[in-house]
């Protein structure tokens, strides 16, 4: 019985070592967002973003925490209260090839037709996501398949309020949301971390 339960503890500590490990390797990116609100220009920047990509549905995903966003002050992110009851959801194909080809610092330019989701409801929106390499992609290629850390991603989205019915509640946003995501850092994604997109990896 004894090694029994030692054998159990050990198959757990290592399940929870994985599982932190997994977590643990997840990186966050900057996102910069801007609207206005009566004239005034509100905005706010903060790494609330996780970009992952597919290899297998050769998807890139990018996964946006509003919440993350608050400073603590109400004065400050009245205008947040609209969007922190829900997550923005961006899902685009994105070919594993698009990666190659890349020299040192040097970048490619896609146009991407990209789902948006956000409140419960998707739309389509053509983007344009600029591919960076820190380091030849030559480098970044080997047996043991594509480190996806050596890159980075610049794109942006823009969010209609009333296209996702953000409109109607209490702080009526209308203008439009301009978010930016800028050197995005890009994570493998792991059928460990699929549950982290929830809707919108089956979608």
């Amino acid at each position: 019985m004894r090694k029994i339960i030692q054998v159990l503890v050990l198959c757990l500590g290592l399940f929870c070592s994985s599982k932190s490990k997994a977590q643990q390797d997840v990186v966050s990116s900057n996102i910069y967002i801007q609207t206005c609100i009566d004239k005034t220009q509100c905005s706010s920047i903060n790494s609330a973003g996780y970009l992952f990509y597919d290899e297998s549905k050769q998807h890139i995903y990018l996964k946006v925490d509003f919440n993350k966003f608050k400073t603590g002050e109400d004065s400050v992110d009245y205008w947040l209260k609209d969007l922190t009851e829900t997550y923005l959801m961006v899902k685009a194909p994105l070919a594993s090839e698009s990666f190659l080809g890349l020299s040192n610092n040097n970048h490619k330019t896609h146009k991407l037709a990209a789902q948006v989701f956000i409140n419960g409801i998707w739309q389509t929106q053509n983007i344009d996501v600029t591919i960076f390499s820190a380091e030849n992609s030559i480098l970044a290629h080997n047996a043991f398949g594509t480190n996806y850390n050596k890159y980075k991603l610049n794109f942006s989205i823009n969010i209609v309020p009333k296209d996702f019915k953000i409109h109607k509640k209490s702080q009526h946003l209308k203008k439009t949301i301009f978010l930016g995501v800028a050197l995005g850092r890009v994570n493998l994604l792991t059928p460990a971390l699929q549950s982290q997109l929830g809707e919108a990896y089956s979608h």
